[in-house]
């Protein structure tokens, strides 16, 4: 999945827009509304998060108080062990005469 990030710029008023937040004169504002209300959450460089992904953090934190890192840690087993699954569903089966 590919996604264009459209930012614009001001030299002369000193402003920079993304689309979750803006930066006038090197501080960062973030608005409660533009996280909120969009499916997909823009913090700065070539990554753009799911929404689902921090509403899960949340819930994490929250019910079990997992820490970020034990939070990352199981998430990123969880995907792998997903991609896994996926790769040993598509392995064609060999039966025992060797029929496919």
């Amino acid at each position: 999945m590919f996604a264009v990030i459209s930012t614009c710029k001001c030299d002369e008023c000193d402003v920079e827009i993304f689309p979750n937040f803006f930066i006038h004169k090197k501080k960062k504002f973030i608005s409660i509304e533009s996280i909120k209300n969009d499916q997909f959450i823009y913090l700065n460089g070539n990554q753009v998060f799911d929404q689902n992904l921090f509403i899960d953090f949340d819930q994490q934190l929250i019910q079990n108080t997992v820490s970020f890192e034990g939070y990352t840690n199981a998430y990123n087993t969880k995907i792998r062990i997903i991609k896994q699954r996926k790769e040993q569903m598509s392995l064609p089966i060999i039966s025992d005469n060797g029929d496919v």
